[in-house]
């Protein structure tokens, strides 16, 4: 294995070698990012070169992210259109706040954020240097330097995705694409890959400037406040849009406010926490631009089906609905797709499928057609969990999963319904996300369980342990239920049980992959134990204030938090399964630096990598299920680690599961307390699985460690002075050996759970939040008034880059200042 070091130069070396050679576009890898693209679920991927991106602020270009950059790959699902038609119509409300199934759109993202972190660790691996960036929603809010613009992204999807090919901009502001028009959401990533660039779109004007945005316009956004449109070259090529107010334009799809209200004349930031201190929240809504438009080609105008245009798809039946009446033609069940709905379902990991029909839903009073008016069958699924899953206190008749778990079976239940209504839309029907249909008459449509008397669907197999979804589709399939039910098959070996939990975890992309033994992992945590002052971990500011506006701190506390050992979750435990997975070098070595200053990629990548960590520890835990085996999964085993603030929520920060990751023979420990890879140095995260398999245990690192040699560029990096490395902990287990220096808890919280210190984070994204920690001892009551000074606007979008891990990374040979 490589030592971190000698990785670093080798990487650098092989960058070099490749800028020094004269390049040509690299077709193989071009069309391997393509189809990995394609496969992983994207509709559409095209490639932008660099030179496209001539005329942008350097701030938000590629090169700004990444001087040596050559392109930019953008990938797009395309939005289901029933959830785009019907969508502000739910309930007959007619409101764009009544978005109903348009909320597909948040698993269309996370789906998004996962195909472009898999592209970019795929580059990564192949030689190439690249910046994941994230979705959506990470902004500057405000103008910041050189960006003239507020709530400017670190990269424009949108432009992006006209720079490579996949359309123009429409009147609005939005891509249009020929395929769907506005309804595709969109994320990239920038490299110095020599890809082959997409040519420009040269069809067909896709806007025909009918100015359906302006009508449908709630706030009036391309009316008011506007100046002129937006005059821009492209690779050649002009394109324009409508220059409105964004903070108009957010008004309620952003800030949640009442579009009932009146709007003043003027909309600003002021105006804008002016209202919401007055009115407070409403609700989230529909953008109206988005669901009135399509390009002249696609529309098919039914005002019986919806208020907007429907989008032409191949194969779809046109007729208007008037037309329909009386149809008595019979249609046959697409046994075809019944099949692939149902591979489609448990390639998700689902554990059951149920088709209804109208006359299975009548049954229940679920009418479908109320929700999809050419609707013929319901389709519901659900995904289960072991008892051991179970969060402590839920009842059996009401049962809730523990976090983790809930987390990734949501995500994946999400997936499935978002997969399914992607390939019957393929096929020509119609599909809706069911948002807005009651699950408990579903699931007993589906013949899949019974409404208990806590009002929850309890299935035979599973009781109330499953986490459901579904939709509705004009597609006549076969009805019926399908359950695939635990059976346990312990294997004969042990041995084979880790190889076969390794090789689907690897499988799922893990890097790195371990057991740990309880008694070297317990031995570490309690060695540690005395270095900390457990009152402490309880101890937490929570902001009870409008989602925008002035923080209103609480401060609560946990009596029951304390250093925990592995047999605290799982009596009669016998092994600990950790799981590494690493983001790309780039997110975290180029973070704040010069010309982009942009952090949001690296908080995309800690959550990023958080999430996929708790996709591969649940599928650990179930085939630990199918084997015979219980198994819990633990984000921090000892309790010793914190959170750290991101846009996303907060997150696990990287001291967590160090302890099992050591004792698995997967990372040293840092002077600043965090793991440390040879050769992925602190860019992997970790997640533990406890189990009372008996799992051979690997052995921990013996070689010498990385900060022997260090001069602890982490402990002056840090911004509060949280970090002592003079007073230091030893702490071992057999050869492994590590030195943590004395760590402030609340102090280091000061600055990247609470988010109060500017050069932590905030500043790069334009905050004003900038307020530094008192000497001596750190007090939850001076945390919580700090929490009154945070940016009021920007408070719950925070992008945190934690100094002393940026110091360690940039350390090539350990110790070495990376050239």
């Amino acid at each position: 294995m490589h030592s971190g070091g000698q990785m670093v130069l080798r990487r650098t070396a092989e960058h070099a070698r490749r800028k020094e050679v004269p390049t040509v576009p690299d077709t193989v890898l071009t069309d391997s990012v393509k189809a990995m693209a394609l496969e992983l679920g994207a509709d559409l991927v095209g490639v932008a070169p660099v030179d496209r991106y001539a005329n942008a602020p350097l701030m938000m270009s590629p090169q700004g992210h990444l001087p040596e950059a050559r392109c930019v790959v953008v990938v797009a699902i395309h939005h289901p259109d029933a959830a785009i038609e019907l969508g502000g119509e739910a309930n007959g409300q007619n409101s764009p706040h009544h978005s109903g199934p348009y909320n597909i759109q948040g698993t269309m993202n996370t789906k998004l954020e996962c195909i472009s972190f898999q592209l970019s660790r795929f580059l990564e691996d192949s030689g190439c240097r690249v910046v994941a960036i994230p979705a959506t929603n990470v902004w500057r809010f405000r103008p910041y330097k050189e960006i003239d613009t507020p709530f400017a992204p670190d990269l424009s999807d949108i432009h992006a995705g006209v720079a490579a090919g996949l359309g123009e901009f429409g009147f609005s502001g939005l891509l249009l694409t020929p395929e769907f028009g506005p309804r595709q959401r969109l994320c990239c990533l920038v490299t110095d890959a020599d890809l082959v660039p997409s040519p420009l779109y040269d069809g067909p004007p896709l806007c025909d400037k009918c100015m359906e945005c302006l009508k449908w316009c709630p706030t009036e956004a391309f009316k008011k406040e506007t100046d002129g449109e937006v005059e821009l070259e492209i690779g050649g090529k002009t394109f324009t849009y409508c220059k409105k107010n964004k903070w108009r334009c957010s008004w309620a799809e952003h800030f949640g406010l009442n579009l009932e209200l009146p709007k003043p004349d003027v909309i600003d930031e002021a105006v804008i926490l002016e209202q919401l201190a007055a009115h407070g929240r409403y609700g989230g809504e529909m953008g109206s631009c988005l669901r009135f438009c399509l390009p002249p080609h696609l529309r098919i105008e039914d005002p019986d089906y919806c208020r907007p245009f429907r989008r032409k798809r191949r194969g779809m039946d046109e007729r208007l609905m008037k037309d329909r009446d009386g149809d008595a033609r019979p249609v046959l069940p697409d046994r075809p797709a019944t099949e692939h709905v149902a591979k489609l379902a448990f390639d998700m990991e689902m554990d059951l499928l149920g088709i209804a029909v109208q006359e299975d839903c009548d049954k229940t009073g679920l009418d479908i057609r109320k929700h999809l008016p050419d609707g013929n069958s319901l389709v519901v699924f659900g995904c289960r969990y072991p008892q051991i899953a179970q969060l402590a206190g839920s009842p059996e008749d009401a049962a809730r999963p523990d976090e983790a778990t809930g987390a990734a079976l949501s995500d994946w239940v999400a997936f499935a319904q978002l997969d399914i209504c992607r390939y019957l839309e393929s096929l020509g029907y119609s599909a809706l996300p069911g948002h807005e249909i009651d699950l408990g008459q579903a699931v007993e449509a589906a013949g899949l369980g019974k409404l208990n008397e806590q009002n929850r669907a309890e299935t035979e197999a599973f009781g109330t342990r499953v986490i459901f979804g579904c939709l509705a589709t004009s597609a006549t399939l076969e009805p019926g239920r399908r359950v695939h039910a635990v059976s346990a098959r312990r294997p004969a070996d042990l041995e084979d049980a880790k190889l076969d939990l390794m090789a689907l975890l690897m499988e799922e992309g893990a890097d790195l992959v371990g057991v740990a033994d309880p008694g070297c992992t317990d031995a570490l945590i309690d060695q540690y134990r005395d270095f900390v002052d457990e009152t402490e971990l309880g101890v937490d500011v929570v902001d009870t204030g409008n989602y925008h506006g002035p923080v209103v701190a609480k401060i609560t506390t946990d009596p029951a938090a304390r250093i925990k050992n592995v047999r605290d979750y799982l009596a009669g435990a016998r092994s600990v399964l950790v799981i590494g997975y690493r983001f790309p070098d780039l997110n975290l070595e180029r973070a704040a630096e010069a010309p982009a200053e942009a952090v949001g990629p690296y908080s995309y990548a800690c959550y990023q990598v958080n999430r996929w960590l708790r996709y591969m520890a649940v599928k650990a835990v179930r085939r630990l299920e199918e084997m015979g085996y219980r198994a819990v999964v633990c984000t921090d085993i000892s309790g010793s680690g914190s959170t750290v603030a991101n846009p996303r929520g907060r997150q696990p920060d990287a001291l967590c599961n160090r302890f099992p990751a050591a004792a698995a023979g997967l990372c040293h420990i840092g002077l600043h307390g965090a793991p440390i890879h040879p050769e992925y140095g602190v860019t992997v995260r970790y997640i533990a699985v406890v189990t009372d398999a008996d799992l051979p245990a690997d052995e921990p690192l013996s070689e010498p460690h990385p900060c022997a040699e260090c001069e602890a560029p982490c402990v002056e990096a840090c911004p509060v002075a949280a970090l002592d490395g003079d007073d230091c902990l030893v702490l071992g287990c057999g050869e492994f050996e590590a030195c943590v220096g004395r760590w402030d808890r609340l102090r280091c919280e000061w600055a990247k759970k609470y988010a109060l210190v500017g050069s932590e984070g905030p500043r790069w994204g334009g905050q004003s939040t900038d307020v530094r920690p008192p000497g001596g001892q750190i007090t939850a009551e001076q945390i919580a008034e700090a929490f009154s000074e945070k940016d009021p606007i920007q408070k719950h979008f925070t992008c945190i880059l934690e100094g002393c891990l940026k110091a360690c990374q940039q350390q090539g040979a350990w110790g070495e200042e990376k050239g």
